[in-house]
């Protein structure tokens, strides 16, 4: 059974994802603060990112990939965000 890139990097994020959600329960809580136009700036910037990062935008937008890679492209991209992943956990613990 072959594994698509697709899939794999899927995987990687749900992984992440669930794991981020459940020591947000073991952490500290957040102190509240008044949500300034600073806080607001922030999240809209962060909201409209995740946004971009669905496919459905791109097809909504007309827009076509910029670059292609091979299978073996993908699973060093792969790699890379995994690593990523990994050194915000590493940044988690240590706080």
């Amino acid at each position: 059974m072959i594994i698509r890139p697709s899939e794999t990097l899927e995987l990687i994020w749900i992984v992440w994802l669930i794991s981020w959600v459940a020591a947000s329960f073991w952490s500290s809580p957040m102190q509240k603060r008044v949500a300034t136009l600073e806080t607001w700036t922030y999240r809209t910037v962060i909201i409209a990112g995740c946004l971009l990062l669905f496919p459905l935008t791109a097809w909504g937008l007309a827009e076509s990939p910029i670059w292609d890679v091979d299978y073996r492209g993908a699973y060093a991209l792969g790699g890379v965000m995994l690593t990523g992943l990994l050194l915000t956990w590493w940044a988690r613990l240590l706080s």
